[in-house]
């Protein structure tokens, strides 16, 4: 593949101070260099592409998001209860078709290639929807399994060799990755929490886990108490409530053995933030999810002085409520506005990193994504900027609408604000009771042939 050199009024690295009249060199599908536009060597044998007016950064990583869940967005209203929201939920999933889940996964996955993501944490509810939604979409995804085993603890040893056998055979059809995910404490047996952590560690796969997300959750654990506790109560759940915080249990389990993806943590014991940041455990803040449930202020404050490693996720559209009664839609600058919407946000700069460095960390590709840097891979992103360098960072942040130019792996996917690598495509349904494969999905134009990001 020919070099190209990417030229723009700014460009911001996140591992460095912005640039102004900056370029970013990129080889097949690494960086090359990122410097100043006069200070590259001349003369150039790169094709150059002007951006003009437009700031350049890494691609955002999403690393919690539910895509089979978007069509699914003002489905649910708020709800008093975060059980009832669950009830609700399942009930919906109860109905739709491998068709319906389908549609919903590429339509979430086209909405985050055009708020500026690259790189998604998908917990993957349908397994049969892949490898086929894979090729719908070039973004690079690690789809973990989602493991729930509420009413029969005992399959916990099958469930985890069914997903261990599914990722390895979707891993050699595809450069992809599967992770695990065993959903939360009270969703998961112990059995199941410890053999996934096993596996996982094992084969370097992501482990990621819904933690201390709501009030009832750290209700029922604390005090056995709560509505969710009734809830689970009726279902034949009880493990561990009373004993602590949901944080305490875990490590208690040696689930935190391996570094773990923990979503939400919106609830803390005194002690928690220090036992996740001696596990390397990341905490992902969903703003606009938390925001629809009225959680108590996100910790950030304190999880930030212990040292965990913070980044953000968009959750899922059935968990996000109407604006102005407009549906919404997944959309990563959305979540920065609902961030910085909240008393004591983070500062803008901080915020970006949890969408770059913090989150390439939380994938183990802390050498290969999240920044603009010479021999990184090439996934970098533009939005339209006439402003000063001084204020970049910020209008990152606070930027409104789809981004005007993206790439992945040194391929434009979007360019001028249209998805480019895609444009069309379409979902061939063969849904019947006698079909192994429920669907097949026929990309017409494009493809998302890339080779790997290298394994953690």
């Amino acid at each position: 593949m020919r070099s190209q050199a990417i030229r723009s009024r700014i460009v911001v690295p996140v591992g460095k101070p912005p640039i102004e009249n900056g370029a970013v060199v990129i080889n097949g599908s690494r960086i090359t260099a990122v410097s100043p536009w006069e200070e590259l060597p001349r003369p150039r044998q790169e094709a150059v592409t002007d951006l003009g007016e437009v700031i350049l950064l890494p691609g955002f990583i999403n690393c919690h998001c539910h895509l089979d869940y978007t069509e699914m967005a003002g489905m649910i209203p708020r709800l008093q209860h975060f059980a009832d929201w669950i009830k609700a939920i399942i009930a919906i999933k109860a109905t739709w078709s491998y068709t319906e889940f389908a549609k919903s996964w590429i339509t979430g996955a086209h909405m985050l290639e055009q708020s500026g993501v690259t790189s998604v944490v998908d917990i993957e509810a349908v397994p049969e929807l892949l490898p086929e939604v894979w090729n719908a979409t070039p973004l690079r995804l690690w789809s973990c399994l989602e493991l729930i085993n509420v009413k029969s603890p005992d399959t916990a040893t099958s469930m985890v060799k069914s997903a261990r056998q599914k990722a390895h055979e979707l891993e050699t059809q595809h450069t992809n990755h599967c992770g695990l995910s065993p959903h939360a404490l009270y969703t998961a047996s112990d059995d199941l929490l410890q053999q996934a952590e096993i596996t996982a560690r094992a084969e370097s796969r992501l482990l990621t886990t819904h933690v201390a997300e709501s009030s009832e959750e750290d209700a029922m654990y604390h005090s056995a108490t709560g509505p969710l506790y009734q809830w689970l109560r009726s279902q034949g759940r009880l493990e561990h409530s009373g004993e602590g915080s949901p944080i305490s249990i875990l490590d208690q389990l040696g689930y935190f053995n391996s570094p773990v993806i923990a979503a939400h943590v919106n609830y803390l014991a005194p002690n928690d933030p220090h036992i996740l940041a001696a596990h390397g455990v990341t905490a992902v803040h969903c703003p606009r999810s938390h925001h629809y449930f009225g959680h108590d202020a996100f910790p950030w404050q304190r999880l930030n002085e212990a040292g965990v490693n913070i980044t953000l996720g968009t959750d899922s559209l059935a968990s996000i409520g109407k604006v102005g009664g407009d549906i919404p839609r997944l959309d990563f600058f959305a979540e920065f506005a609902s961030l910085a919407a909240t008393d004591k946000a983070p500062p803008p700069h901080k915020a970006l990193k949890w969408a770059t460095t913090n989150a390439a960390k939380a994938i183990h590709q802390e050498n290969e994504l999240g920044q603009l840097s010479p021999g990184f891979l090439a996934d970098i992103i533009a939005i339209p900027y006439a402003g000063t360098i001084g204020a970049a960072v910020e209008a990152i942040v606070g930027y409104r609408g789809s981004v005007a130019a993206a790439m992945i792996h040194g391929r434009w996917i979007i360019q001028d604000g249209d998805n480019i690598r895609h444009q069309t495509w379409s979902l061939c349904l063969n849904i019947s009771p006698g079909n192994l494969r429920p669907f097949r999905i026929n990309i017409s134009s494009g493809n998302s042939d890339r080779s790997p990001a290298p394994k953690p």
